[in-house]
């Protein structure tokens, strides 16, 4: 999936999808919504700093353009952020953290 950098969502919204938490923006992370999820079924991303290891990343997606492999999911399992020419995350999920995993949903946390 490909989440657009900046600008206003697309139409019919005119609003900015990227928005900066905290005082100053982006001090306590970024969120970006798109109700309409036009990118890749992407609906919201939330980046929120931490130390080491503790930092957090909350991605919702639906919708008829979103791919994903077929659930459930074979753990351990390791998922990726990257941020073009940036900075890349990474979280691994193992057995004992995994909440759910069925034919309609994988919720875990990061060990």
């Amino acid at each position: 999936m490909t989440i657009p950098a900046g600008g206003a969502c697309p139409p019919p919204s005119a609003t900015p999808c990227w928005k900066g938490r905290g005082a100053p923006p982006g001090s306590r992370g970024w969120r970006y919504r798109d109700r309409a999820a036009t990118a890749g079924g992407v609906e919201s991303l939330q980046l929120q700093p931490g130390a080491a290891g503790a930092a957090k990343i909350t991605l919702k997606a639906r919708g008829p353009s979103l791919v994903l492999p077929t659930l459930p999911l074979a753990v351990p399992l390791r998922v990726q952020l990257s941020a073009e020419g940036a900075a890349c995350w990474e979280a691994r999920y193992e057995t004992g953290g995994v909440a759910r995993n069925d034919s309609t949903r994988f919720t875990a946390a990061s060990e």
